[in-house]
């Protein structure tokens, strides 16, 4: 037990000051990596230490340049280079290399730091080859333009072609970056055939990595080669990509017009990609991850259901069809009808529109429209649908009051209020803010326990509840 807790020891003190904010201290347990791996032995290195020191994640350059120094000596520790291949050593040495590269004179960092990179962006493993399409632009800002040319580029080329999506995603994401250090001549005929490729490829996230950043390239490239050559080799792909299939990537690219039409022109603009952003305009997602998508503000809406939940829905409906006429006959021609809702969850009731209606949104800007034509008010409502909630304790003891007596004024009241309250929960306007309001406070009074013949004068100055339901829509006038 006592060689058992030694061996452990060495790990905890490891642990503990890997943590610690002081980075003396955790300077100091990276040296001591090679007397803990002799500890554990060459199996418990490989199993427990690696992967450990592969889930530390410290963004200080010292300590991860420390880490990678002492993991180059670690072959003999992980038992020789037959069980040198693990991917977690090789991720730790290359997501330190930028960053080792910038400290480094240029000469350096070409001799000692762009092999190791070259040979890591051709590595069996594709978590490095990720980690190597994310860096590469950085390093190609140490060594310089020539070596970028000879030996960066074409290997940054090889990670855009890459076999796996993933290395795709990441090369695909630092186009404009490293187009911004080439020459545009070198961009134009090496890195803009990947792009058209990129631009269909069978992966949505390529392509949706793809379309993040393209927009920067035309400015780039526009400068050196003009707007009709960069119309002719980069205005394909922006296309393809503005006609994608996937929601995704057509947003990446929208997010970015702005800037590319600022930077362009506005004739660029006008001539290359007005059509497409009117396309956006009336751009429709139909649907989410293979299911259809519809609106909830309409009706026909359809649920999965058990046939437990039919057979109880069909109940409900039965309970509450004398609750829906009283309330249909209260509202009149504000509501087409009334309906046991199997949507709502929480709220009493909600107002939804016909499946061909318009939407409480576009209701308010027709009304908007119509301000200055009371005779044209009439048409910009929508046909409403009531439907209420039959597990929610309001209409519940709206239920039994109606039951009771359905000539109840306070029924009709509360059926008055829900309406109108629903109607703002709903995204519609309200016909009458005044009265509503009006309506609240005696709520408010009745629930304060104020003084009933102070309520019953409130009251008398309300609209009575027949002249409200038959009042039509009152458009405020602007003169």
């Amino acid at each position: 037990m006592a060689k058992i807790g030694e061996s452990l020891y060495p790990i905890a003190v490891l642990i503990d000051e890997l943590k610690n904010d002081d980075i003396n201290l955790r300077l100091n347990s990276i040296r001591k990596l090679p007397t803990i791996a002799k500890a554990l032995g060459e199996e418990r290195t490989r199993k427990e230490l690696i992967p450990f020191l592969g889930d530390n994640h410290d963004d200080d350059d010292e300590v991860l340049l420390s880490m990678a120094e002492e993991l180059g000596r670690f072959i003999p520790f992980v038992g020789g280079v037959e069980h040198a291949h693990q991917d977690s050593v090789r991720l730790l040495a290359v997501e330190g290399s930028a960053d080792l590269g910038k400290m480094l004179e240029p000469e350096d960092c070409i001799k000692k730091i762009l092999p190791a990179m070259i040979d890591f962006s051709q590595d069996k493993s594709w978590r490095v080859r990720y980690v190597v399409a994310n860096q590469l632009y950085e390093l190609s800002e140490t060594v310089g333009p020539a070596t970028t040319k000879t030996d960066l580029l074409p290997a940054y080329v090889k990670l855009l072609c890459d076999n796996e999506a993933e290395v795709r995603i990441a090369a695909a994401g630092k186009v404009t970056k490293f187009c911004q250090i080439l020459e545009p001549k070198l961009a134009i005929q090496h890195i803009l055939p990947c792009v058209k490729d990129l631009s269909t490829d069978s992966s949505q996230h390529v392509r949706s990595s793809l379309a993040s950043v393209i927009m920067g390239m035309a400015p780039i490239l526009g400068k050196v080669i003009g707007i009709d050559l960069l119309s002719q080799s980069l205005l394909p792909a922006i296309v393809e990509l503005a006609e994608d299939k996937h929601w995704r990537v057509r947003l990446a690219l929208i997010e970015y017009i702005p800037l590319l039409a600022s930077q362009l022109g506005v004739d660029f603009f006008d001539d290359k990609l007005g059509d497409l952003c009117m396309q956006w305009l009336e751009d429709k997602l139909k649907e989410f991850e293979g299911k259809k998508l519809v609106s909830a503000t309409k009706e026909g809406l359809k649920l999965d259901e058990s046939e437990d939940e039919k057979k109880n829905a069909e109940k409900l409906k039965e309970k509450f069809e004398d609750l829906c006429k009283v309330i249909k006959d209260v509202l009149g021609d504000r509501v087409e009808k009334v309906v046991v809702s199997d949507r709502v969850v929480d709220s009493p009731c909600c107002l939804v529109t016909g499946e061909y209606g318009w939407t409480a949104n576009m209701e308010r800007i027709m009304k908007a429209q119509a301000l200055r034509d009371a005779s044209m008010a009439g048409y910009m409502s929508s046909k409403k649908t009531m439907e209420i909630n039959p597990e929610n304790s309001i209409i519940e003891e709206l239920r039994k009051r109606a039951a009771a007596d359905k000539n109840d004024m306070s029924v009709k009241d509360l059926v008055l209020l829900l309406f109108e309250t629903s109607l703002l929960t709903s995204g519609f306007t309200l016909e009458d803010p005044n009265t509503f309001g009006n309506r609240i406070h005696r709520m408010l009074k009745l629930g304060l326990s104020i003084d009933e013949d102070d309520i019953t004068a409130e009251v008398d100055d309300l609209p009575s509840l027949d002249d409200v339901a038959a009042e039509g829509s009152k458009m405020e006038e602007v003169d």
